[in-house]
């Protein structure tokens, strides 16, 4: 089995990310509760090392509840207007960041 461990993934969500929004906010002066902007988060995670801009797959924006919004995720996810992605891809686990406030969803691998 290649890639990183379950458990590893499973720690890094309940343990690390619990960190990244305070510190995003604390870094950019905004208030403890405020609205960060999804590509704020992206820099931060891009400029600590967490993140490479050559692991961005696609984003996709909208109402989670509209059935285009739905249509262009399941797209997105399956990178099925990509056939040179696909291939790119193929047998590597796929993320997604998913900013529920701004319902925007960022693909990662």
């Amino acid at each position: 089995k290649n890639g990183i461990a379950d458990e590893m993934i499973n720690q890094v969500i309940d343990v690390h990310t619990v960190s990244v929004l305070p510190e995003v906010r604390r870094k950019l002066g905004l208030p403890p509760d405020s609205f960060i902007v999804p590509s704020d988060v992206h820099d931060y995670l891009i400029d600590t090392g967490l993140l490479s801009t050559s692991q961005f797959v696609g984003v996709c924006g909208g109402s989670i509840l509209d059935d285009d919004h739905i249509e262009q995720f399941k797209s997105t996810l399956l990178l099925l207007n990509d056939e040179r992605e696909r291939k790119r891809l193929r047998g590597k686990r796929l993320g997604a960041t998913f900013f529920f406030a701004g319902h925007v969803i960022a693909f990662h691998l």
